[in-house]
């Protein structure tokens, strides 16, 4: 009897330590069962996560279970080649990392103030150096830049002389309906009045209020 229940203890202990080391052996650096989570070579432990590749967004995820995809997501582990956040603890990468901007870089690591703003015209208007006295443009970064620095509300300033620029008239107006003639002159539409011969000059196609 005693040899029978020594035995019974024996097994269920090593059955027990069986359980504890299967469940061991499925968890990841961050504790998940059947996580995705793995440690880089900076000793951090990286999550997996879905990103979206329309809007941008990413959303970690602890297992495969939780990685709903849409259409335009893909799942990303954490070792997979082109992950930014993989070892980005052991090297920086210069860069804009707000995703919402139009110069988003997956890839940087470490935000330095070059992110930009979509203009009127679509265009993707970058933050740049301006040197008042010789009136030199560089595109750096913020930490780099000497002079004036052109960024964040000041990109939709009426002084910088590149926001709308493509969209704009010969005369600087979004929209407008000037245009530049052969003798390189910019002529402003207008509207013609047949009665009082009266001429009425006009930016923009809403400014024509026709009688």
């Amino acid at each position: 009897m005693k040899i029978s229940n020594i035995v019974l203890r024996t097994a269920l202990s090593f059955s027990a330590l069986c359980v504890s080391l299967v469940s061991i052996a499925q968890e990841d650096c961050a504790g998940v069962l059947n996580g995705l989570a793995m440690e880089d070579e900076c000793g951090d432990c990286q999550s997996a996560y879905v990103y979206n590749f329309i809007t941008h967004s990413v959303t970690f995820v602890e297992t495969e279970s939780e990685a709903a995809l849409g259409p335009n997501d893909v799942l990303v582990l954490p070792n997979e080649p082109g992950n930014p956040y993989w070892n980005q603890a052991c090297s920086s990468v210069p860069g804009c990392t707000d995703v919402t901007a139009c110069n988003f870089n997956y890839l940087a690591t470490e935000d330095d103030g070059t992110c930009g703003l979509l203009d009127d015209c679509e265009e993707c208007q970058v933050p740049y150096c301006y040197n008042p006295v010789t009136h030199e443009v560089t595109y750096v970064s913020v930490s780099d830049c000497g002079s004036v620095w052109i960024g964040g509300e000041s990109l939709n300033s009426p002084m910088n002389p590149y926001w709308n620029a493509s969209c704009a008239d010969c005369a600087g107006v979004v929209n407008g309906l000037a245009m530049e003639d052969e003798c390189g002159d910019c002529q402003s539409a207008y509207v013609y009045n047949f009665i009082t011969h009266s001429v009425t000059f006009v930016e923009t196609e809403s400014e024509a209020a026709l009688g």
